[in-house]
C-alpha cells in the first residue's frame, strides 16, 4: 500500500504545514501512537524546517514533565482538582 502521508485521524502533511510548528506539534504529540512516531508524515514534517524539529522538542519536553511528577504536589493538586471538577460536570449533567 502506497503511504498518503495521512496518519491516523486525519492529520496530513499538508494539515501540518498550514498550522504555526507550535499548534502543529501539540496535535501530532496530541495524538501519538506508535503510528504516528514511525510514521512518514511526522519524518517529513521534522525534515521540513527547523522550527518544526525546535516545537516537537519543546511540547515533547513539556509532555515529560507531566510524566516525570508522580510526586510533584503541584501536579498532584492538578490532578485532584481535574477529578473534582469531571465528578461536579458528570452529576450537573445528570450522569
Amino acid at each position: 500500500m502506497r503511504d498518503l502521508g495521512l496518519v491516523r485521524d486525519g492529520v496530513s502533511l499538508n494539515r501540518l504545514l498550514r498550522m504555526q510548528p507550535d499548534q502543529a506539534a501539540a496535535l501530532l504529540r496530541d495524538r501519538q501512537t506508535e503510528a504516528v512516531a514511525g510514521s512518514n508524515v511526522l519524518k517529513r514534517w521534522l525534515a521540513i524546517d527547523a522550527a518544526n524539529r525546535v516545537a516537537w522538542a519543546d511540547v515533547n519536553a513539556a509532555w515529560n514533565d507531566f510524566d516525570d511528577g508522580d510526586d510533584d504536589e503541584i501536579l498532584i493538586a492538578m490532578r485532584v482538582d481535574a477529578r473534582r471538577a469531571a465528578k461536579r460536570r458528570a452529576k450537573e449533567d445528570g450522569r
